[in-house]
C-alpha cells in the first residue's frame, strides 16, 4: 500500500513538475532567437561541408539538434551558452558547429539539408531536445553527447568541449 502511494505520487509530480518548469522557463523566454546560421555565424546547417571544413583544419564537430521555438530548455541553452561571446570566440578556434533545428509542426527547418538532419538525428539516437552531440574530426566513431541542459554556463560547456578535444587527439 506505502509503495502504491509513493508510485502514485511520483507520478503526480512527474507531470506537475515538468509543466510548471516548461511555463515558467517559457514566460522568462519569450521572444528567445533562434542561433543564427550565416557567413558570420559559427553555425553552419551543412554537415558535409562542416565535415570537410573540421578535417581541413583539424578541428571537432560540434552537432546541435535543438527545438528553438518551442523547446524551452533550447532556448535557454541558446540563450546562456550559445549567444555569448565567449562561447562564439571559443567555437572559432576550436570547432566545426552544426545547427540542425526542428520545428514541431514543419520538420527540420532546413528544408535543404532535411534529409541529411534525420539521417544524422538516427545515427545518433536522437531522444530528446537540445542534444550536443560532439565528433571527433579525425575519428567519426569517438564522439560524446549531452541530452537536455547538462552544462548551462558557457563555463561548463566549455570544459565539456576542452574535454573531448583533450581526449579525442589520443
Amino acid at each position: 500500500m506505502k509503495t502504491l502511494k509513493y508510485f502514485l505520487l511520483m507520478l503526480v509530480l512527474g507531470f506537475v513538475c515538468p509543466a510548471y518548469s516548461a511555463e515558467v522557463v517559457d514566460k522568462k523566454e519569450e521572444g528567445a532567437k533562434a542561433t543564427p546560421v550565416s557567413e558570420e555565424s559559427v553555425w553552419t546547417d551543412d554537415y558535409d561541408s562542416a565535415l570537410k571544413k573540421a578535417r581541413a583544419e583539424k578541428k571537432n564537430l560540434l552537432l546541435l539538434f535543438t527545438g528553438s521555438t518551442w523547446c524551452p530548455p533550447c532556448k535557454m541553452l541558446e540563450r546562456e551558452v550559445f549567444s555569448t561571446a565567449e562561447f562564439k570566440k571559443f567555437a572559432k578556434e576550436n570547432m566545426v558547429c552544426v545547427l540542425m533545428d526542428y520545428d514541431r509542426q514543419n520538420g527540420w527547418s532546413s528544408k535543404k539539408f532535411a534529409q541529411k538532419h534525420e539521417e544524422l538525428s538516427n545515427t545518433y539516437n536522437l531522444r530528446g531536445f537540445p542534444t550536443v552531440v560532439l565528433i571527433s574530426y579525425s575519428n567519426l566513431k569517438k564522439v560524446d553527447v549531452s541530452i537536455g541542459l547538462e552544462y548551462k554556463t558557457p563555463e561548463a560547456f566549455i570544459q565539456w568541449v576542452s574535454a573531448f578535444n583533450k581526449s579525442a587527439i589520443k
